[in-house]
């Protein structure tokens, strides 16, 4: 898990903070100040890392705003549970499960259990 959290953000310093992708999105973020944003480099954010940036966060009353590329339909319902705000490239509509599944087709590093028994 790769996520940089930075609190304390001001909309005016937001857009500094986001990479360049999302900088033509900032406009559209309607939260209250002070605002903690994660950005996380993984091209889909599945729910596991989702809930390990959030731990990380801890309880904090500040507005959350998410960017990164895409999200799980888990991070996506944990998100909207916590009422953070979505920045995303794309909504594919992966799931966890899936977005793993199609890992191993590919052949990326995936932790998959190693099923031999021993003899």
């Amino acid at each position: 898990m790769s996520a940089t959290i930075t609190k304390k953000v001001t909309k005016e310093k937001l857009a500094k903070i986001l990479p360049r992708a999302y900088t033509d999105r900032w406009g559209s973020v309607n939260v209250p100040e002070p605002i903690t944003v994660i950005v996380f480099d993984d091209s889909v954010v599945k729910s596991g890392t989702l809930r390990k940036a959030l731990h990380r966060v801890g309880d904090s009353l500040e507005s959350l705003v998410l960017v990164g590329g895409d999200f799980t339909d888990e991070s996506r319902a944990i998100a909207s549970e916590i009422r953070a705000f979505l920045l995303a490239q794309s909504c594919y509509g992966w799931t966890d499960e899936s977005y793993q599944q199609i890992r191993k087709i590919i052949g990326s590093k995936v932790k998959t259990p190693d099923l031999r028994r021993d003899a």
